[in-house]
């Protein structure tokens, strides 16, 4: 929807045509890795796409379920998409409304035809393996993380989500330091820094023990 506890980013299109937000991580660590992981695995990771206007912070649960898409607006995609296969903004606005309603299977079906559509899209991969990552495909979640890396080495979701994926999908503790270092020293003022910082520091002690 991760530590942190909390959630993953995905990257939503605002111009000219997503209306949804970031939703952020949980607030809060502990110290000690093996304390970081069981308070983790009560509050389980949620990601979340990469850019939007923003929404209060929450605890996973604390929001309100997102209302039933529009039936008008889905056909009215849909129609699009069959009038013309590369229609790339109707193929992410699908993946978002399917996002919305946690249909992550349905929803990386569209960023994945949106990607043969504009393949270097680092948006897209990020937000690619987001789906996956809720569909506990974790190698392939971090695949995309890393595409995303590779077309912009600092995006801050694609840093912010691998370093999720790593620690809570692969135990990989080192692996999520050194994407959350990148991500402080590439964005400073990137929202939660502080809860980011604080998980560093988490890690990095537990390292020294």
């Amino acid at each position: 929807m991760t530590f942190i506890g909390g959630c993953l980013q995905r990257f939503w299109y605002d111009q000219p045509m997503q209306k949804a937000p970031f939703i952020f991580l949980l607030a809060g660590f502990v110290a000690g890795y093996g304390v970081v992981f069981t308070w983790t695995k009560e509050r389980a990771p949620e990601v979340v796409r990469a850019m939007a206007r923003a929404v209060p912070l929450s605890r996973p649960g604390e929001l309100p379920p997102p209302p039933p898409p529009d039936p008008a607006l889905v056909q009215s995609l849909t129609d699009r998409v069959k009038q013309n296969p590369g229609d790339f903004e109707a193929l992410i606005e699908l993946g978002n409304i399917d996002f919305d309603q946690s249909k992550f299977a349905e929803a990386s079906g569209w960023y994945e035809k949106a990607l043969a559509v504009e393949p270097d899209n680092p948006n897209i991969h990020a937000d690619l393996g987001t789906t996956y990552f809720y569909a506990q495909r974790i190698d392939e979640s971090i695949v995309e993380f890393e595409k995303s890396l590779t077309l912009d080495p600092t995006h801050p979701q694609a840093l912010y989500n691998i370093g999720v994926a790593q620690l809570h999908g692969k135990n990989n503790a080192q692996a999520a330091l050194e994407a959350w270092q990148k991500l402080v020293d590439a964005h400073p003022t990137y929202p939660r820094i502080d809860v980011v910082k604080q998980q560093i520091e988490a890690l990095k002690a537990q390292q020294t023990k």
